[in-house]
């Protein structure tokens, strides 16, 4: 080929007779063609080299066809279910999508085969709804995701506690996010081999990695890991050496935490009132258990202490001035440094899981909504957290003391994640409708129900739309607070008829 196409370019005229090989039958060809016609020679043989090679290729083999999909356990929903699902799949109040992909699963119905790939591509988009979504794709759903990259989540996910087979190769090779995913997944079926793993390869991470990796110890720890978490202390990062500082705290029998306990014990004493008291001396020891060093020129006093009150459990306090969470609370709310202990206290108690403390401590986040930050985690996050340790029929108990415009309500709504019963939903459907009632002398009212209006239009049960869509017969009036309540209850209505379809339509 490199001999035709250098003739073509020098010409026949300069190379003269020379021979055009090809070491293929098309040289056979071209010695048929009388040598005194150079020109025609090269453009025949070029031609024929051409077309051999097109025609003279062989195929590739074909891919191996994909076993079928397995045989559908699950019928599909219905048609009119289909459509509802298809608008939230579009994110047409797919706020409520987890719910209707909980009806579904529920009647043990699945998504039909139509919806699988705008279901699968929002998957991959949102990681919260994966957890949904994986009982109703039925097995199509399930193979589909083996064939197209962007829908590998299914798989991961799937795997759930089951290591994949490459699991050692993706913690080798994987990205930071990938390799902390499989180190999580072994640290809930091996916590010493996934400990062994992170071990391994502990002087050659970056800190940032150190760090994220160093957080699947949440999971399955014990006094086992005391040993690595000790040594982690002496990291160069100030992140490493705190993760490492909250997971040791979380031992009880570990150093770090009798450490702590004593310092915490110096700071805070209680003989009916409490005294909080700054430590005498704050040496290499404090920063090595990750207590980070107070900025300069800071004039927080409350620095040190805080960072070592927010890691002892809530128990210790019970126990050490036998009197019962709601006293110590009481005596606390009397302390100038109010706030820091109570906060302190808050954040230990999700961090310790301790819910014997969770109900009076969220109960005053409710009607003290403090805007401070403990070891970097906001007031808000903390208050959310302490719900997840307190039933529902405790917290709605509490509500229904208070008025529902009232700053508990605002405070609390937000926190909230389960379902109404009936009679909280009546309590602050009559208590809107009261207020509709008043507008005409009290039109700025509006304010109050702004924050709950949203939360209650997700949480209330089905039992009450019919009351939530009943009109509420506002005013006639063009005031401008009016238009702002008229929009603010078109949206709530909204999201309720659509909840309210979910219920009628997905049977």
């Amino acid at each position: 080929m490199d001999t035709i196409v250098t003739m073509a370019i020098v010409g026949t005229g300069q190379l003269g007779s020379k021979d055009v090989a090809t070491a293929t039958p098309v040289d056979a060809l071209a010695t048929r063609i009388p040598a005194d016609d150079a020109e025609r020679k090269l453009l025949l043989t070029a031609g024929a080299w051409s077309i051999y090679r097109q025609a003279g290729r062989q195929t590739r083999p074909a891919p191996e066809a994909p076993r079928p999909a397995a045989q559908e356990s699950l019928h599909a929903c219905s048609p009119a279910a289909t459509n509802l699902l298809e608008s939230l799949l579009q994110k047409e109040h797919d706020e409520v999508l987890p719910e209707a992909l909980q009806r579904l699963k529920q009647l043990g119905q699945r998504l039909p085969y139509e919806l699988l790939p705008q279901a699968l591509a929002y998957g991959a988009q949102s990681k919260d709804i994966r957890a949904a979504l994986i009982p109703v794709i039925g097995e199509r759903g399930r193979w589909l995701g083996q064939l197209n990259s962007g829908w590998s989540w299914v798989a991961q996910f799937l795997a759930g506690d089951t290591l994949p087979d490459d699991a050692e190769t993706i913690w080798q090779e994987g990205t930071v996010g990938q390799r902390s995913a499989i180190l999580h997944q072994l640290r809930a079926i091996d916590p010493a081999k996934a400990r062994d793993w992170l071990n391994e390869v502990w002087k050659q991470e970056k800190a940032e990695a150190r760090n994220k990796f160093l957080s699947a110890f949440k999971v399955g720890l014990s006094a086992a890991d005391e040993e690595f978490l000790e040594k982690a202390l002496d990291d160069r990062s100030e992140g490493v050496r705190t993760t490492a500082a909250e997971l040791l705290a979380r031992i009880p029998t570990s150093a770090l935490a009798q450490r702590m306990l004593a310092r915490a014990d110096a700071i805070l004493t209680y003989d009916g009132t409490f005294k909080m008291k700054e430590p005498k001396e704050v040496d290499k020891s404090w920063q090595r258990d990750g207590i980070a060093v107070a900025p300069k020129g800071s004039k927080d006093k409350s620095w040190y202490q805080t960072q070592v009150l927010s890691l002892i459990s809530p128990i210790h306090w019970e126990e050490r001035f036998a009197a019962t969470p709601e006293a110590l609370i009481e005596a606390a709310k009397r302390h100038k440094q109010k706030n820091d202990i109570l906060l302190c206290w808050s954040y230990a108690a999700t961090l310790h899981q301790t819910t014997s403390w969770a109900l009076p401590l969220w109960q005053w986040l409710c009607e003290h909504r403090d805007r401070g930050v403990i070891r970097e985690m906001y007031a808000s996050d903390i208050h959310e957290a302490l719900v997840r340790l307190i039933p529902q029929s405790e917290i709605e108990r509490y509500l229904l003391q208070y008025p529902a415009d009232s700053g508990q309500w605002q405070n609390a709504l937000p926190t909230m994640t389960g379902l109404w019963s009936q009679e909280l939903g009546e309590y602050y459907l009559q208590s809107l409708r009261s207020v509709a009632a008043s507008l005409i002398d009290n039109p700025s009212h509006v304010h109050s129900w702004n924050a709950t209006l949203t939360c209650a239009a997700h949480l209330l049960p089905p039992s009450c739309f019919a009351l939530a869509l009943e009109p509420l017969g506002l005013p006639q009036d063009e005031h401008r607070q009016f238009y702002y309540w008229q929009s603010l209850l078109n949206t709530f209505t909204e999201l309720v008829r659509t909840r309210k379809r979910i219920s009628e339509e997905i049977i």
